[in-house]
């Protein structure tokens, strides 16, 4: 629903929804997270002397910027929305 309502910052999100974003959010950090173990012990970079290859860090980069840029705006919506069925204002 977040996603739906984009940048909408009038109205209000019930708890459920809040946290179910929240989750979503946790889940894909956790995947990124993931990968950059996975791809440093494939490529031993946990050791001393050894780096993971260059393209993993502009994938991994891009992929980040897509992740912050998409879900920047619905996060502070739906937090916005949260304080509204709280009766608290916005700018808290």
């Amino acid at each position: 629903m977040p996603i739906k309502r984009y940048a909408d910052f009038n109205g209000r999100s019930c708890r459920q929804e809040y946290w179910m974003f929240t989750l979503f959010q946790i889940l894909v950090t956790l995947v990124f997270v993931g990968l950059i173990v996975a791809v440093l012990g494939a490529t031993g970079g946990f050791e001393a002397n050894s780096e993971p290859p260059v393209l993993f860090w502009v994938v991994l980069g891009l992929g980040l910027l897509v992740f912050l840029g998409l879900f920047v705006v619905p996060s502070i919506a739906v937090t916005v929305r949260r304080f509204h069925d709280q009766d608290k204002s916005g700018w808290m």
